[in-house]
C-alpha cells in the first residue's frame, strides 16, 4: 500500500515536469489505464499551476529589479529571441492554444508555462488552457500505454 503510494507520487512528480518521463515511469510500474491517466494528469495539471505561479512571481521581481536600476525593459520580440523563431510563429498563429497543444508531447510543462508567461499570459488562462491540453493527452498517452503494457503481457 505505502510503495504503491509512493509509486502515484513518482510518477505525478516526473510528471510535473517532464510528462513522457511520468509515463514511462507508469508503464514501468505497471499500471493500468485510469492509474496511468490520473497520476500524469494530475500531475501535469500540479506542475504547470506551480512553474505558471512560481514563475509570475520570478519574472514580477526581475523586471521590478530592473526598472528600480534605471535599466529599460524591453518586450520580447522575433528579432530580439532569434532561437525561438518556431514557437513565435506559433504564438502569433495559435496563440496560448498552440504551445498548451505541443507542451505536454514535445514541450516540457516549466518550458511550455515559461513561453507563455513571456508572452504575457495570465497565470489563470495558463492553468486553464494547458491543464486542458494535460488532460487530453493524459488521455492519449494512458490509451496508448495500457495498449502497450497489454501487448507485452
Amino acid at each position: 500500500m505505502i510503495m504503491e503510494f509512493l509509486e502515484y507520487l513518482l510518477v505525478m512528480g516526473l510528471s510535473s515536469s517532464k510528462v513522457l518521463l511520468g509515463v514511462a515511469s507508469a508503464v514501468g510500474f505497471d499500471m493500468d489505464f485510469s492509474e496511468i491517466f490520473l497520476t500524469v494528469g494530475v500531475g501535469g495539471i500540479l506542475g504547470i499551476a506551480l512553474y505558471a505561479t512560481l514563475g509570475k512571481e520570478i519574472r514580477d521581481w526581475f523586471l521590478r529589479r530592473r526598472r528600480a536600476k534605471g535599466i529599460p525593459v524591453k518586450n520580447l520580440t522575433a528579432a530580439r529571441i532569434k532561437k525561438l523563431r518556431m514557437l513565435i510563429r506559433i504564438w502569433k498563429r495559435f496563440g496560448i492554444v498552440g504551445i498548451a497543444f505541443l507542451t505536454p508531447p514535445l514541450l516540457t510543462p516549466p518550458v511550455g508555462t515559461a513561453i507563455a508567461l513571456a508572452f504575457g499570459e495570465r497565470v489563470s488562462k495558463i492553468v486553464l488552457y494547458f491543464g486542458a491540453s494535460m488532460v487530453a493527452w493524459s488521455l492519449i498517452f494512458a490509451l496508448f500505454s495500457s495498449q502497450i503494457s497489454n501487448l507485452i503481457h
